[in-house]
């Protein structure tokens, strides 16, 4: 046997599919080599879909296709991330489109479009939540309007202000109704 037919052999072999066939070599070499076959490279929109996918089935403790607050809560504290109930509660709804308080992978995946945008209303919503007890009164509030930007307000507009955001009408925001105001202007 000549040198390049060995040498062509040799690649027929390399290129050779594992899967059971009836075609021959020369035919598997050729599929291999085409270039709609060819895997192409993940742009950085890919692979943060991948991840997020990743992501979304370790969260699915019960692979039903779905996660709920309670297992993004069980996995963050896995983690040794601490997030109240509520927290947990607010992500998912912020990304619920189909309104049965749980995410599909869709759903997970277009909330993390928004996440520095969360995080920094997270902050926000710290910085005014002045007693810690997760929620913003009227006197929180106002406070904060007082205190960092120095401008006074009518009592009658600050309660229009926390009614506008206030959807349970207890006269207070919490956090999830400050994220969903914020972000569903």
């Amino acid at each position: 046997m000549s040198q390049t037919n060995k040498k062509n052999k040799k690649h027929k072999l390399f290129f050779k599919k594992k899967s059971k066939s009836t075609s021959s070599p020369e035919s598997e070499v050729k599929s291999c080599g085409s270039s709609t076959e060819m895997q192409q490279p993940l742009n950085d929109e890919e692979r943060m879909r991948e991840s997020l996918k990743n992501v979304f089935e370790e969260l699915d403790h019960d692979d039903d296709g779905y996660i709920d607050s309670t297992e993004i809560r069980k996995r963050l504290r896995d983690c040794g991330f601490i997030f109240t109930a509520e927290q947990c509660k607010a992500m998912v709804n912020l990304g619920d489109k189909s309104g049965d308080d749980k995410l599909t992978l869709v759903e997970f995946q277009s909330l993390f479009q928004d996440i520095d945008k969360i995080s920094e209303l997270t902050k926000q919503f710290g910085q005014m939540d002045i007693d810690k007890n997760g929620f913003i009164t009227i006197e929180e509030f106002r406070q904060v309007l007082e205190g960092h930007y120095k401008t006074a307000v009518k009592p009658e507009k600050l309660a229009q202000l926390v009614s506008a955001k206030d959807k349970d009408g207890d006269n207070r925001v919490s956090y999830n109704e400050f994220l969903s105001a914020c972000l569903h202007k």
